[in-house]
């Protein structure tokens, strides 16, 4: 059978059941479970040599599933995260009076020295994430570490970015 005329079937016989997986997560909404129920059928296609056609097709077709869903929301809170961090920097770059300016101009130059304290992996990892707006699987692959190392060095760096920020306002 070719892959198109399997792909056919699978699509046919999940389609459904994906956007009920899909479902199971309530925080989505109406238009992100039929945009990822797409995405999903798409990966499917295009990994259709890799299906082993000797198995059942289930546990591939919500392994592709979950692991689109999984991404999906690591997107999501890295746009937050960048949104909240282009936020303070609007903040600290917006244009206001002398006082202000002179104010933010010197947070932002603290910020910088803070930020050369960092190692350069570090940066680049903050860098990728903050200013790229990729998941942290996205960058572990750039950097050559598994993702949830790169989770760790976030949330490393946003304590040892605090505590910099802390000891220079004494």
């Amino acid at each position: 059978m070719s892959n198109v005329m399997c792909f056919e079937k699978i699509r046919n016989k999940y389609h459904r059941g994906i956007l009920s997986f899909l479902t199971q997560d309530s925080t989505l909404k109406r238009e992100d479970r039929e945009d990822l129920a797409q995405e999903v059928l798409i990966k499917i296609y295009r990994n259709m040599d890799s299906f082993d056609r000797e198995k059942s097709p289930g546990p591939w077709v919500y392994t592709i599933c979950r692991r689109t869903l999984t991404d999906f929301k690591r997107k999501k809170e890295n746009q937050i995260a960048l949104c909240e961090f282009q936020e303070e920097a609007h903040f600290i770059l917006s244009p206001s009076g002398p006082q202000e300016q002179l104010e933010k101009k010197e947070d932002l130059e603290k910020l910088h020295r803070i930020l050369r304290h960092l190692p350069s992996p570090s940066r680049q990892i903050l860098f990728l994430v903050y200013w790229e707006g990729m998941t942290c699987r996205e960058t572990g692959r750039i950097m050559g570490i598994p993702a949830g190392t790169v989770k760790y060095k976030l949330f490393a760096m946003r304590k040892t970015i605090r505590s910099l920020w802390n000891e220079e306002e004494k």
